[in-house]
């Protein structure tokens, strides 16, 4: 198998891990555009939330497949005449990396919607408070 179909089996392994974001995205995205204007704040916290979450990780996977490529590493560091000790040092460094910028990116993408939500639940107990006054 060439470095390349690995490279780009790894990148597709990586994307399909990113579309439970882009499918909530969609579903947000066309709610936004047929929404109330009085909930399209709350809405497009959510969206961004789910934006980032794919588009982020989509990014940041691509660079770790194709710029460090990190599939075919331990072999480029073996070649390199690196010790296997200095080879798994590297590769769990940039492990390490690569699950620490996905959780920074999931934290960052699921407080933006979980603000969103609570915006919205908001909104829905004054629009409560402000029927039961009248």
């Amino acid at each position: 198998m060439s470095n390349e179909v690995v490279l780009h089996t790894y990148f597709i392994e990586r994307f399909i891990l990113s579309i439970p974001f882009l499918v909530p995205f969609i579903i947000t995205w066309i709610t936004y555009r047929s929404a109330p204007k009085i909930i399209l704040r709350p809405l497009s916290y959510i969206f961004i939330g789910f934006l980032l979450g794919f588009i982020i990780q989509v990014i940041l996977d691509a660079i770790f497949v194709y710029v460090i490529q990190l599939p075919l590493l331990p072999l480029k560091l073996h070649q390199e005449g690196l010790s296997p000790k200095e080879i798994a040092m590297i590769i769990s460094t940039y492990n390490i990396l690569s699950m620490v910028t996905y959780v920074a990116t999931l934290l960052t993408s699921l407080t933006l919607v979980g603000y969103g939500v609570y915006r919205l639940v908001s909104i829905v107990k004054n629009t409560k408070n402000t029927s039961k006054n009248n």
